[in-house]
């Protein structure tokens, strides 16, 4: 019984010192370094002035948008984070959402770094990626704000103008990036702190849950208690 025990106890020690080296191997899997990458802007088309602003120059030219380029001047990007991940903290980013108005015969796109409820005429497409709030400086770029009760919006660099008359100016409600790095990291661990216990619980066939951060066995002898061998 006391060489059960001994093998047992010599067991426990060898699984917390192989968690405690997944445990550091995998706190550096969970950022990447990303490269602002361009803003493509279109216009939604030859009767519609207004613009749709992707950082994907395929989705403003293929099926259902097939929109008209119309590069921006001069340097004009946004970070776009991989999925599932989000900007690390105080790197001075915030989420740019996108929605598609729908007011036929003219349909547009509004941009916003708040998110908020509209007209039922308003589609939320998600967020577009993560620019840098008005007036941040060096590195970034005004993206200028002018909208037409007849064409929607339109959105020009310093230096620009809409054509014609009917736009008025809305201002500059976020800047453009102009090169940098930034990261990008996954959510937050909802159990900070308790990584050795939740892969412990996983190694040895327990059911870890994330709202409380505890671990429940099917069996009535969890491995880490001593129980009595029969």
């Amino acid at each position: 019984m006391k060489s059960a025990l001994l093998r047992r106890l010599a067991s426990l020690a060898l699984l917390l010192a192989l968690v405690g080296m997944f445990s550091q191997q995998s706190a550096f899997a969970d950022t990447v370094t990303v490269n602002p990458v361009p803003f493509h802007r279109f216009i939604v088309s030859n009767q519609n002035l207004g613009h749709f602003l992707s950082a994907n120059f395929s989705e403003g030219q293929g099926y259902p948008y097939n929109y008209a380029s119309q590069p921006f001047p001069y340097q004009a990007e946004i970070v776009v984070c991989p999925s599932g991940y989000n900007p690390q903290a105080g790197q001075g980013l915030v989420a740019l959402h996108r929605w598609q108005v729908d007011q036929r015969p003219r349909i547009y796109y509004y941009y916003s770094t708040y998110y908020t409820s509209h007209g039922s005429d308003y589609h939320y497409q998600g967020i577009a990626g993560y620019v840098k709030p008005a007036g941040s400086g060096a590195g970034t770029t005004p993206l200028n704000f002018w909208y037409s009760q007849s064409y929607g919006y339109y959105f020009t660099l310093d230096g620009e103008y809409p054509p014609g008359y009917t736009f008025s100016y809305h201002g500059v409600p976020f800047n453009l990036l102009q090169g940098g790095s930034y990261v990008c990291e996954t959510p937050p661990d909802p159990c900070e702190g308790l990584e050795e216990e939740r892969d412990y619980c996983w190694m040895n066939g327990g059911n870890w849950n994330n709202y409380n951060c505890t671990c429940s066995y099917y069996n009535e002898c969890p491995p880490w208690q001593i129980c009595y061998l029969q």
